[in-house]
């Protein structure tokens, strides 16, 4: 996914990007603009399948406004290689785990988007003390959508593909969305990485247990969402009665690079609440 905004605007510099890597584990730091400002790190962790690259210019976004923020590639995806770590959530877990432990800020904010939120929820359990608040965009409890989906890869990648953009993608952003999604599943590693994380999504399905967490919770949903059933993301407001519950309109399940201009808005809000 190119470092382009779809619903229009400016993208930021990408001069304070630092790239770096930890054991295998590539990411992405955007220290910010004025470094002697102490807040907390904003943590992006991506869905299944994807990389860093579906956050678009939301890192350079929140650095300029002095908020530091990570974007990792889980193992196995985009610059990620597997090495010690395998397609797990465990090991999801610990490579944000060990690249956080690495970087040593006082705390951070994660925000997780699909499974990217279930393993942002258990890295926030592991390390409670150091997480002061989550964003979630497009999670639910319910896994039946990854059973369909997988399904579909196994038997006609190029119809699965063509699910995702019809149901993933707002109206307005399908063009787009297609081109965009289109691109990058067409890369051997990325459609692999798909299929995998669908697998595990499936493993853990029936046994997975939501944390309970203390610590302030958005939850945002596309309106346009049409893989990821509305209820399902409300059900989550029963494990976490202090989370507040938006949706984005004119949003499908791809709300990072549907709505890149939106999602920092309130995420800034999120931030300096």
């Amino acid at each position: 996914m190119r470092n382009e905004l779809i619903e229009g605007g400016e993208v930021a510099e990408e001069t304070i990007r630092q790239e770096r890597e930890l054991g295998g584990i590539r990411f992405l730091l955007c220290p910010p603009i004025r470094e002697r400002i102490k807040r907390p790190c904003v943590v992006l962790i991506h869905g299944e399948g994807l990389d860093h690259r579906i956050w678009n210019s939301i890192p350079e976004g929140l650095a300029s406004h002095n908020f530091p923020c990570l974007s990792i590639d889980l193992p196995g995806h985009g610059k990620s290689k597997l090495n010690s770590y395998s397609y797990s959530l465990s090991s999801y877990v610990e490579a944000v785990m060990d690249v956080v432990e690495h970087l040593n800020y006082r705390n951070y904010v994660l925000v997780g988007h699909s499974f990217g939120g279930i393993v942002s929820l258990m890295v926030a359990a592991s390390i409670p003390s150091r997480v002061s608040g989550m964003v979630l965009l497009s999670v639910s409890k319910s896994f039946n959508y990854a059973r369909s989906l997988l399904k579909k890869f196994r038997k006609d990648v190029d119809d699965a593909v063509k699910f995702l953009i019809n149901k993933g993608l707002a109206p307005r952003y399908r063009t787009e969305g297609k081109r965009v999604l289109e691109e990058y599943l067409r890369e051997p590693k990325n459609l692999d990485a798909f299929i995998k994380d669908l697998e595990v999504i499936n493993k853990v399905a029936d046994s997975l247990l939501i944390p309970s967490l203390k610590s302030p919770i958005k939850i945002i949903v596309g309106d346009r969402d049409n893989i990821m059933p509305l209820k399902d993301s409300e059900e989550l407001l029963f494990d976490f009665p202090q989370a507040k519950f938006e949706r984005f309109p004119a949003a499908g399940h791809y709300i990072p690079f549907e709505r890149p201009i939106l999602l920092i808005s309130e995420l800034l809000d999120f931030l300096t609440d």
